[in-house]
């Protein structure tokens, strides 16, 4: 498996796999999730391979095919009220094919992760996992990811 920074010729690989792990969330939880469209998609990576914010995207690539991604974002301190100590640190997005999960690619794109953010002399790096998500739940526990609050939600309709 090869890791590297992600392409403008990437786009559509990017997008796919964007979807195919939209298609995953779903049927876990279809009131919830839903498949964007592949041209909303496309277009956000578009835009996100052009911008200059320290960010990055990093796709792994087996035997030619891109299979899987990760999206690092550099994350504002917590403006000067909050009660929230700053921290430089980073969110991530992580996204496999589906019939490439549980093959080792997310174990690597998270390594790379962590390489990314050391390398930047970040403090953290920081996800978010849907709970009924088992799998990508227990892949990030295994590398070190610990829950540290919840997120809740009041459905008024």
């Amino acid at each position: 498996m090869l890791l590297r920074p992600a392409r403008g010729d990437d786009v559509g690989a990017l997008a796919d796999i964007y979807r195919s792990s939209a298609a995953h969330h779903v049927a876990i939880d279809p009131k919830r999730y839903r498949v964007p469209d592949r041209e909303s998609v496309a277009g956000h990576f578009r835009e996100a391979l052009v911008e200059d914010g320290g960010d990055a995207i990093i796709v792994a690539e087996e035997d030619g095919v891109v299979v899987g991604f990760l999206h690092l974002r550099a994350m504002s301190d917590p403006p000067a009220y909050s009660m929230v100590r700053p921290q430089e640190r980073a969110s991530l997005d992580l996204a496999v094919l589906d019939g490439f999960r549980g093959r080792g690619v997310g174990t690597a794109l998270l390594a790379a992760a962590v390489e990314w953010a050391k390398s930047r002399s970040l403090g953290a790096l920081v996800l978010d996992a849907l709970l009924a998500n088992v799998g990508a739940v227990a892949l990030y526990e295994r590398h070190g990811y610990q829950p540290f609050g919840t997120l809740m939600e009041n459905p008024l309709r």
